[in-house]
């Protein structure tokens, strides 16, 4: 059995069954995991302002940008199975476009970028084998 919030479960484990009686399971690390607790899904996160580098949390919150923000997506996260939310949650991305870009030579369906350019957008995305892939 895993102590609540002392032992963290790795996201590949498939094993692992919550007791009943628990309040809230941490699953994964800080960063990449996700709490699940009587009061739901509690994503990790990252509020950002300007240009980012992709670190393996969950949501990434587009929050008083002034210019436009790109979030580098590094390539070691490909195949990693996290899913990747990101919201213009102060609604100017339409003046202030989110890009969203691959290391490299790697892509994201198919394309070099993958831009947020409405107020309020999101992406959904995930690393697959050798891209990363749009959801949303």
């Amino acid at each position: 059995m895993y102590e609540l919030e002392k032992d963290f479960i790795p996201a590949d484990r498939d094993d692992y069954v919550p007791s009943k009686t628990m309040n809230r399971l941490v699953v994964g690390n800080a960063l990449s995991g996700f709490v699940l607790s009587k009061h739901g899904l509690k994503l990790s996160q990252r509020k950002i302002e300007a240009d980012h580098k992709y670190s393996g949390e969950s949501l990434i919150r587009v929050n008083g940008h002034t210019s436009a923000v790109t979030i580098t997506l590094l390539d070691k996260y490909l195949n990693s199975g996290n899913i990747i939310v990101i919201s213009d949650e102060d609604f100017n991305a339409a003046t202030h476009n989110i890009i969203l870009d691959p290391e490299g030579s790697t892509k994201i369906n198919n394309a070099s970028t993958l831009s947020i350019t409405t107020n309020g957008g999101v992406r959904i995305i995930y690393g697959g084998e050798t891209q990363w892939y749009k959801i949303l």
